[in-house]
């Protein structure tokens, strides 16, 4: 994991801050666990503060003795961007408004786990020598996020709500990120655009608090942003098999297919589609006679597929395939076969191979 951290070297305001960023989950099938930013691995709420998704996909944020909150609702979706706040303030007199959280401009107010945090409550945040970490919990490798991170923002000294960073599109009506917020920073307070691919810590909020890279490894950068988001593949739409394939690069890649020694899985990306234009770009990048086995193209509700051939089973709609023979094959509803028949040129690994569906006219190339 590479790690985004920052050591503290001036004490700014511990009771009163706001964490605010726009991210995108990408933890293919495995647990919820995703670390949005730590302090501290103390077992006293003084000495250590996260803020995270839990195994159960739940948010949570605590210290090092109290839970303060756990959110009701699951965050699941790993199609679309999600914009979190968090705002503490321990000096104010309303228990409930101590520790507060948004997600998309819309206020947590149902709690699985609400506890209060004390008044006047200092934490590890914005605490000379503590190191902040953005990704992880506070030691730096625990709870790691799996996924995009966009515009993080901390701020010392205030408690700003969502709309000091972000804003309903007028058209749409899709919460979108303010580029350019108007807030105090404060001492220790920080603007991460992640835009500048040679130093991706470089802090825009004019206080030169930059952030460090770790080590391990580089901080890839990618046009998948609040305002561009990228269709993915969908790993909850999947040939279910005793070991699911391994989901990578934000759900653009999937690895290790023949994992479960099947060579039967397969997922699909963009689902329920009815009218409209549609292209997609896909890559092969298996190896040797591999690539024998793919069948790209587009797949009737509820299809299943096992080594290459429709399953049997109800489903409803035809299904078209793309093979690396050069051959097109459809699958009727309600059969196992593919008839195929010749359409074009074969591919193999490392080719592109892009897919055109046309429902306003009924066509598919």
């Amino acid at each position: 994991m590479t790690t985004i951290s920052k050591s503290i070297s001036s004490t700014g305001n511990r009771q009163i801050f706001t964490i605010s960023v726009w991210l995108k989950r990408a933890n293919g099938v495995s647990n919820g666990n995703g670390g949005i930013f730590g302090v501290g691995t103390a077992g006293s709420d003084s000495g250590q503060f996260y803020c995270r998704f839990d195994g159960s996909y739940k948010l949570r944020i605590g210290g090092g003795a109290t839970v303060y909150r756990v959110s009701d609702a699951k965050f699941t979706d790993q199609f679309a961007w999600y914009h979190v706040v968090c705002a503490v303030d321990s000096t104010d007199s309303t228990a409930d408004n101590r520790v507060r959280a948004w997600v998309n401009g819309e206020q947590i107010t149902v709690w699985s786990t609400n506890n209060t945090m004390s008044q006047s409550q200092n934490t590890p945040v914005n605490e000379s020598g503590k190191t902040h970490y953005i990704n992880s919990d506070g030691d730096g490798a625990s709870s790691t996020f799996k996924g995009y991170f966009a515009h993080f923002h901390l701020i010392d000294g205030t408690a700003y709500p969502p709309t000091s960073f972000g804003e309903k599109d007028s058209t749409s009506g899709i919460w979108k990120p303010k580029t350019n917020p108007s807030v105090t920073y404060g001492t220790n307070g920080v603007f991460l655009k992640f835009e500048n691919s040679g130093n991706m810590g470089l802090d825009s909020s004019g206080q030169t608090n930059n952030y460090t890279i770790g080590s391990a490894g580089t901080l890839p950068q990618t046009t998948d942003t609040p305002s561009n988001n990228f269709a993915i593949l969908n790993p909850y739409n999947r040939r279910i098999t005793n070991t699911a394939p391994d989901y990578a690069h934000g759900n653009l890649f999937i690895d290790n297919q023949d994992q479960d020694t099947q060579g039967n899985n397969w997922c699909s990306s963009i689902g329920g589609l009815t009218k409209g234009k549609w292209y997609c770009e896909i890559t092969p990048h298996v190896n040797g006679s591999a690539t024998a086995n793919m069948n790209l193209g587009v797949i009737a509700t509820q299809m299943s597929m096992n080594n290459g051939n429709a399953a049997s089973g109800s489903y409803v709609g035809y299904s078209y395939f793309y093979k690396p023979t050069g051959d097109k094959g459809i699958s009727p509803p309600n059969t196992s076969s593919i008839t195929t028949s010749s359409y074009g040129n074969t591919f193999t690994t490392d080719d592109i191979i892009g897919i055109f569906l046309d429902l306003d006219n009924g066509t598919l190339k």
